[in-house]
């Protein structure tokens, strides 16, 4: 019933949402508490409808240590008022929106919004769909890599969210140019495969039901 239950909550159309945060125990924005996470990359896809095969991709990244206030209008221009959102382990995208919401009070209700309506596919794998090959994990690497196992994070520059914190810090340093341009495009490219491989699992196990 657990996979059952998720697809019941789904709305068309689907955003598939995942951020990426900075977080140093020496804030490099004014206004932030140390270790607080400063997101500052999203990727988003969209599915408008259950059996359309296109998909619409947006994404952001910013070009400097700063508060998120474009981040969250970037969103804004993108997400629509009705919808589901689905997130891999939401309570971090969930966390940051409130932490948003505070820095801006009148984006609050926007943030609350999306947070009311994102649901968690990880749940999905926590309950409903195990298997030993998981070795124990719901990370969203490990678990696809067995359903998936032809979308792979391997070989990729930017593989995890730990080089995405250390390569934004690196850009943040470098003067523009090729090198600086190849490792933005690195670091979208990880972004947007994380929220590509959460619409392939969806579509996957929508199957099973």
């Amino acid at each position: 019933r657990v996979i059952e239950s998720f697809y019941e909550k789904v709305r068309y159309p689907v955003y598939f949402l995942d951020y990426e945060t900075y977080s140093s125990a020496i804030p490099i924005v004014e206004g932030v508490k140390p270790h607080a996470h400063i997101p500052f990359q999203f990727s988003i896809h969209i599915k408008q409808a259950e059996n359309d095969p296109e998909l619409q991709h947006f994404e952001y990244l910013a070009d400097k240590a700063a508060l998120p206030l474009e981040m969250i209008d970037a969103m804004e221009s993108i997400i629509g008022s009705n919808g589901t959102i689905v997130s891999w382990h939401k309570s971090f995208e969930n966390t940051r929106n409130k932490e948003m919401g505070i820095l801006y009070p009148d984006k609050n209700e926007f943030l609350k919004n999306i947070t009311e309506r994102t649901i968690d596919l990880e749940d999905i794998f926590k309950g409903g769909y195990v298997d030993i090959a998981f070795g124990g994990s719901t990370s969203i690497k490990k678990v696809l890599t067995v359903i998936l196992p032809n979308l792979t994070y391997d070989n990729m520059v930017v593989a995890n969210g730990t080089d995405a914190m250390e390569a934004f810090t690196r850009i943040l340093e470098m003067p523009d140019g090729a090198d600086r341009k190849k490792l933005r495009h690195d670091m979208l490219e990880y972004c947007k495969l994380d929220t590509f491989a959460m619409v392939r699992m969806f579509e996957e196990m929508q199957k099973k039901i």
